[in-house]
């Protein structure tokens, strides 16, 4: 069962304290951080600010590839617990990851991106939180939950889903996209 971070508005404190403090015993368990990922150490990518016209950006910049967009806050307990699977898995797939944080960001993942090797994908943050016109231009599909991730193929067909990491559909999807990926398109 996918478990998933629901975005709002509005933050709860007791909410924010209970999945940060969830999310900081699971880095203290070694449930977070991988050990071989603390002492990579790589040229960092600088963290952008999400503007109105970014996914347009990013679709202009991957035309006719394949690539991973993935969607996750500082406040979901599923995404920081899974943040440090993606570099392993978009090297399999052979595909670009771009990270954006939807929710309002206050930098205190960027420890884990760091220890995770995510700092060198590129990524998307915001002041306030992505509220649904941003959601809308991303995915008009997507109702604000946490985890979530567009695999878009190099047609600009997009495969969404929410919640934690489908190895399963991530393997189907590289499979079925690599053979497009690689066939010229008619002129």
């Amino acid at each position: 069962m996918n478990s998933i971070c629901k975005t709002a508005t509005r933050s709860d404190p007791r909410r924010t304290l209970l999945l940060s403090a969830l999310a900081g015993l699971a880095g203290l368990a070694g449930l977070v951080v991988p050990p071989s990922a603390k002492a990579a150490t790589v040229a960092a990518e600088p963290t952008r600010e999400w503007q109105a016209d970014s996914f347009a950006a990013l679709r202009a910049q991957h035309a006719g590839h394949r690539w991973v967009l993935h969607l996750w806050g500082e406040t979901c307990g599923p995404c920081l617990a899974e943040l440090p699977q993606w570099p392993a898995l978009v090297q399999a797939m052979g595909v670009p990851l771009v990270l954006i944080q939807a929710d309002a960001s206050s930098g205190r993942a960027q420890p884990q991106l760091a220890a995770s090797g995510l700092n060198r994908y590129p990524r998307w943050a915001t002041r306030q939180g992505l509220d649904e016109y941003a959601r809308a231009r991303i995915d008009p599909g997507w109702a604000g939950e946490l985890p979530r991730t567009l695999l878009i193929a190099a047609d600009g067909s997009t495969t969404a889903f929410s919640g934690r990491i489908d190895k399963a559909l991530l393997g189907r999807w590289a499979a079925q996209t690599a053979a497009s990926a690689q066939t010229p398109r008619p002129r």
